[in-house]
C-alpha cells in the first residue's frame, strides 16, 4: 500500500510510490519478491498489487522488472538509504550522559553478500527445471546479475566506465554462461523454432491494432530467424548476441560481430527492433 502521505520526520516531504521505489530496503522487498524460487510452472509470474489509493491499484511481474524496472540506476545498491543519507554518523549518549558521534555501519555492505547469494540460487533453481523454462527464463536472469549488484548508476556511456564483464571475453563463454547447449544442439535448434513460431503466433494477434509498418518490420525478424532454423552455427551466435546485450556488454556484442559474423540489424526482437536498436536505447 503506497498511498501519498506526508513524512512523519521530514517537514514537506511526501511519500508514494516513487519515493518508496526510490529507498533501497524497498527496492531490496520487491527484488526479494522476484528472487524467491519459481513454482513448478515457472511461466506463472507473480504479479503483486500496488495500491496507490481507494481508486487506483497497478500490478507487475517479471517482465516490467526485465525490460524497464532492473536497471543500474534502479537497483537495491544505488537506493536511498539512511545510512549514507547520514554520512554514516550517528549521535549517541554515553555512559556519562553526553553526545558521541559514532560511526556506523553501510546497510548495502551487510545486504550484499545477502542479495548476491539469492541470486545465484535462484540461477541454480533455474537450471533445474526445463528445457523450455531455462531457454525463456534462465538467460533473463544471468543477464541481469551482475547490473543489479553494480555501485555505478550511470550506463557506459553516461558513465564512461567500463562496465562490460571482464571474465567473459569468448564466444564460448558465452555459450556455456547462457548453457544454450546444456540439452544439445538439436533441443536448441528444437526449442528457438517453439519459441519462434510461438513468438509469431502471440505478435501476429498483439500487433493487429498498430500501424501497418511495425507490423511488416516483427514479421520481417521473426521471418529471419526461421530461415536460421537450417543455420545451426549462425543460430547460436545470434542466440548470444541477445545474451550478451540483455546484460549491456558492448565489448562482446561488437566481439560476436566481428569474430563470430553475428548480425546486428537483421536479426532482433518481434517488436521489430534489431539488437543495435536495443542496445543504443
Amino acid at each position: 500500500m503506497v498511498p501519498k502521505i506526508q513524512h512523519s520526520d521530514l517537514p514537506g516531504v511526501s511519500c508514494d510510490y516513487e519515493s518508496w521505489k526510490r529507498r533501497g530496503w524497498c527496492r531490496l522487498e520487491e527484488q526479494v519478491q522476484e528472487l524467491g524460487l519459481t513454482p513448478a510452472d515457472a511461466l506463472q509470474h507473480r504479479r503483486p498489487l500496488v495500491i496507490h489509493s481507494a481508486t487506483e491499484v497497478s500490478s507487475i511481474d517479471s517482465y516490467d522488472y526485465f525490460y524497464v524496472n532492473w536497471q543500474r540506476h534502479t537497483n537495491v545498491f544505488n537506493g536511498e538509504f539512511s545510512c549514507c543519507r547520514l554520512g554514516h554518523k550517528t549521535v549517541t549518549i554515553d555512559d556519562n550522559g553526553l553526545e558521541k558521534v559514532v560511526t556506523i555501519p553501510c546497510d548495502k555492505e551487510r545486504i550484499r553478500p545477502m542479495v548476491a547469494a539469492l541470486w545465484e540460487r535462484k540461477i541454480r533453481h533455474l537450471t533445474s527445471m526445463s528445457l523450455e523454462e531455462n531457454c525463456l527464463l534462465l538467460w533473463r536472469w544471468i543477464s541481469h546479475k551482475r547490473m543489479m549488484l553494480s555501485d555505478d548508476a550511470a550506463d557506459d556511456v553516461a558513465s564512461g566506465e567500463d562496465h562490460d564483464d571482464p571474465d567473459l571475453t569468448t564466444f564460448c563463454q558465452v555459450v556455456s554462461r547462457y548453457r544454450l547447449l546444456a540439452y544439445g544442439k538439436q533441443d536448441f535448434v528444437d526449442n528457438q523454432r517453439w519459441q519462434i513460431e510461438a513468438l509469431f503466433a502471440r505478435t501476429t494477434e498483439a500487433f493487429s491494432d498498430l500501424p501497418q509498418e511495425i507490423q511488416q518490420q516483427a514479421t520481417q525478424h521473426i521471418l529471419r530467424w526461421r530461415e536460421l532454423l537450417t543455420q545451426p552455427r549462425k543460430l547460436l551466435v545470434q542466440a548470444a548476441m541477445q545474451c550478451v546485450t540483455a546484460e549491456g556488454n558492448l565489448r562482446m556484442l561488437r566481439r560476436l560481430h566481428e569474430e563470430e559474423g553475428g548480425d546486428l540489424h537483421a536479426y532482433g526482437w518481434p517488436w521489430g527492433m534489431s539488437l543495435l536498436q536495443v542496445t543504443i536505447s
